[in-house]
């Protein structure tokens, strides 16, 4: 058995209908949890190198090079709406009855059933490692960072805020245990209310009888949350509220409706390659100049420009080739693992790096080299964390499974 055959074989996603997932999905996530990473492991190099007064203005210029972290967690967002609106999207065009297929309570159980206990494990051991390595006297939590070491917040009112994915609106901050656990909180708000938006427009859509498209509605939708919380809510919730992002989701929602609607079949090989790296290029390009404006003209560019790379990644071309690579595919399956247990890795990894006095003069040199050692470890870990823990919550019926398997070994053992 080959490589590829393996990874198929024992790292391929299941999704909560059983049904095949479609492969340049995962491929996106890819691209979505690249960033986030690279930028997580060269935040901390920076942090060290300034600590130690080593960087200079030409480190500095090359940090600003890499994407942000908060570009990959956008392209999630994007996702998590394509994802989520599939299945009533596509009841909803093949005419069926949404309400009566859709159960809100099996849609919610299966989210925490497949969420929860990875997020909720990764949280308590973080917290005891924490707890542990801080009693010990060590700095590696504390070195360079602005949220593990934050003293105002009790580390355990921090814990039960964020297990209940309240952290943002508790304390106006990023979590202690694991910061880039505040996208998962806003992921958790989308879920909520994901289902009620769609219901919604589709009721529009009928009693206008279809003189008011689904796009037309989105838009309106949009407008309409954006300018609830902008006037109804204090400033200071603003970006830990889901309604901060709501245009990637609805984004997911568009491209959703166009996959659905047969659109991406229509394009020539070479129109959706040009669309991929055009895409690709615009908002990598918008997102730095980004982190020094808050232009809304190029918010709106770096938007377009996601828009073009989906669609040049959905409809086929060069980018579909890429999305649909096995390599690229299985660690963008694994992509909930890497980012539940990535910063923790990283905080502790690149402060002992620095501790031990391995680093060199130049950024270029100290993030090639803890990337060379960090970033096979995060693969290694997370599929590992992947296999055991992630993929069994995958399965719809884990819950009955694991009952029965107790119930078997166990309990009639015993009796």
């Amino acid at each position: 058995m080959n490589i590829k055959s393996f990874l198929k074989n024992n790292f391929q996603r299941q999704t909560s209908s059983g049904k095949k997932f479609i492969e340049e999905i995962d491929g996106l996530r890819f691209f979505a949890i690249a960033p986030v990473v690279v930028h997580h492991l060269a935040e901390r190099v920076i942090r060290q190198m300034r600590l130690k007064e080593e960087s200079n203005h030409f480190d500095e210029f090359i940090f600003e090079l890499i994407p942000s972290g908060p570009l990959g967690v956008e392209l999630f967002f994007i996702i998590s709406g394509f994802v989520i609106s599939l299945p009533l999207l596509k009841s909803w065009l093949n005419g069926n009855s949404v309400k009566q297929a859709f159960s809100y309570w099996k849609y919610f159980k299966r989210r925490l059933t497949r969420l929860e206990p990875p997020y909720v494990l990764v949280m308590v051991v973080g917290l005891l490692a924490i707890i542990f390595i801080t009693n010990s006297g060590s700095d590696s939590f504390t070195s360079g960072t602005r949220s593990f070491s934050k003293s105002s917040i009790s580390i355990y009112e921090s814990f039960i805020a964020s297990i209940l994915y309240l952290h943002g609106l508790v304390f106006l901050s990023y979590p202690r245990i694991n910061p880039p656990a505040w996208s998962l909180e806003i992921e958790f708000q989308f879920y909520v209310v994901a289902p009620f938006i769609l219901f919604f427009i589709f009721y529009l859509v009928k009693i206008f009888n279809g003189r008011l498209s689904f796009y037309f509605i989105l838009g309106l939708i949009l407008i309409l949350l954006k300018a609830i919380v902008y006037f109804l809510v204090p400033e200071v919730y603003h970006k830990f509220l889901v309604t901060n992002y709501i245009e990637f989701f609805f984004l997911g929602f568009v491209l959703c409706y166009l996959y659905l609607q047969g659109i991406f079949n229509r394009k020539s090989y070479l129109v959706s390659s040009l669309q991929f790296i055009c895409g690709l290029l615009v908002f990598l390009i918008t997102d730095f100049y980004l982190k020094e404006s808050d232009s809304l003209l190029l918010e709106f560019l770096k938007i377009g420009g996601m828009l073009i790379f989906f669609t040049g990644v959905l409809s086929g071309g060069i980018g579909k080739k890429i999305a649909s690579n096995t390599w690229i595919v299985t660690i963008g399956g694994m992509c909930y693992s890497i980012y539940l247990i990535h910063l923790l890795l990283l905080q502790v990894g690149v402060s002992q790096f620095f501790n031990l006095g391995y680093n060199q003069e130049s950024f270029i040199a100290n993030l090639g080299i803890t990337g060379l050692i960090g970033l096979p470890i995060i693969l290694i870990t997370s599929a590992i964390f992947f296999k055991i823990i992630e993929q069994p919550c995958m399965n719809p019926h884990w819950i009955s499974d694991l009952k029965s398997f107790l119930k078997k070994n166990f309990l009639n053992k015993q009796s």
